[in-house]
């Protein structure tokens, strides 16, 4: 059970970075954090239902496992801001007073086509009439519209 709970231990692991550096458009709503556990439950989960030569108690192992981790990340993340920003990122500003930020698209694997395309969900067509744009930890696009002094 002990090499169970060890691999449950290293394939989190492994996801929560792969999720992490896939950016924030290929997580939609969640956090990765919580993309992760989703994943890693519902396959945990199904493994010991579809294959009866897997002992139940395996996938119970590893449900805890992966349980005990949500808890102690959980944690850690309201202990410590560093563990935050390490765990479910940080919002990226990809528009400010100097236009858009490519470096920050670039970190989210995104491009400006990317950036139109989340303006325009959100019901802005043009650059000019954003002063800021955020796409925050969890995928999710902020605007903040120019003031009626800065359009004129």
């Amino acid at each position: 059970m002990a090499i169970i709970f060890i691999r449950s231990l290293i394939i989190f692991a492994v996801l929560l970075v792969l999720m992490r550096l896939m950016g924030k458009r290929q997580i939609g709503e969640m956090q990765p954090f919580e993309f992760v556990i989703t994943l890693l439950i519902a396959e945990l989960a199904c493994i010991p239902m579809a294959d009866i030569s897997i002992p139940l108690v395996y996938g119970i192992v590893a449900i805890l496992a992966v349980f005990i981790l949500h808890q102690l990340f959980s944690v850690l993340e309201q202990k410590s801001r560093a563990a935050k920003k390490i765990i479910s990122g940080s919002p990226s500003l990809v528009i400010d007073k100097n236009g858009v930020n490519f470096d920050e698209l670039a970190k989210n694997n995104m491009d400006v086509d990317d950036l139109i395309e989340a303006m325009r969900a959100a019901g802005y067509f043009s650059l000019d009439e954003l002063d800021y744009a955020i796409f925050e930890s969890n995928g999710k696009f902020s605007a903040f519209e120019k003031s009626q002094d800065d359009k004129n």
